[in-house]
């Protein structure tokens, strides 16, 4: 019932969204990875940070990915102690080897030497620090991309640019369009931005989702179509310009954290 009011609840803040909350909630509950596809101002981000909020509990890490992206804005700088004693270790606290679900915007955007440690990451579950392999609590990452394939060879240029194997991470893959109907666009500019977490009143526990109670099971590719692009208008019930810190964000992230709040208010 409570991850039906959570569900509820998005809905409530996100019109025309429902085809992309339900499947990414399935998602974190198989424990599956997911990725959203739209153009900017679609409420991507914003979404999976009301996600996050709502679920309450999670380790929550976010970042956005350039060209120029390193490891280390990841997985954690080197350790210069360890460093001067022959080891290669990274420092993980507040990275990606520490949470239980991540948000990677412009994920395909990873380069080689991203790339290769995500994918271990993402499948195995493991985090290979100095050599040695350690469990990563990762329940779920979600990734996200600007770019807006509108046939079936755009898509397939944006799977071989992303690289398959990384591409076959994401079982879940959903695209994103702008909002299509007039009175949904006009209930976005003059409706209240619920506030997921406070709504779900994180006093409950059965409002949190611990990861010990997720599921395992796999589950083939999703593909599904939340609108279609149009008009310039984001879909979160009170809209965020676009290209909004909030919504497209500056090169870097979030960190890592208990998820509270209520996305971007």
């Amino acid at each position: 019932m409570q991850m039906q009011q959570l569900i509820d609840q998005l809905c409530a803040t996100y019109v025309e969204r429902s085809e992309t909350i339900e499947p990414l909630v399935a998602a974190v509950i198989t424990r599956r990875h997911a990725v959203l596809i739209g153009p900017p101002g679609t409420a991507k981000s914003s979404l999976v940070r009301d996600l996050a909020a709502g679920l309450g509990g999670l380790r929550f890490f976010s970042w956005l990915l350039t060209e120029f992206s390193v490891p280390e804005e990841l997985f954690g700088p080197l350790d210069i102690s360890a460093l001067e004693q022959g080891q290669y270790r990274r420092l993980t606290t507040s990275k990606l080897p520490e949470a239980e679900l991540a948000f990677i915007d412009e994920v395909f955007k990873a380069g080689p030497a991203i790339l290769n440690t995500l994918l271990s990451v993402m499948q195995e579950r493991l985090f290979y620090n100095d050599g040695q392999p350690t469990p990563v609590p990762l329940v779920s990452l979600i990734g996200a991309s600007n770019e807006t394939p509108t046939g079936e060879q755009e898509l397939e240029a944006l799977r071989l640019r992303s690289g398959q194997a990384l591409w076959d991470r994401f079982t879940v893959r959903l695209q994103v369009g702008y909002i299509q109907e007039p009175g949904n666009f006009v209930q976005m500019l003059t409706g209240s931005t619920g506030n997921v977490a406070q709504a779900l009143s994180r006093a409950d526990p059965s409002t949190r989702l611990p990861s010990a109670s997720l599921g395992t099971g796999r589950t083939g590719p999703i593909w599904r179509h939340a609108g279609c692009p149009g008009d310039a208008t984001a879909s979160r019930s009170r809209g965020q310009p676009e290209g909004s810190p909030e919504e497209a964000g500056g090169a870097g992230g979030t960190g890592l954290w208990p998820a509270k709040g209520g996305g971007c208010a």
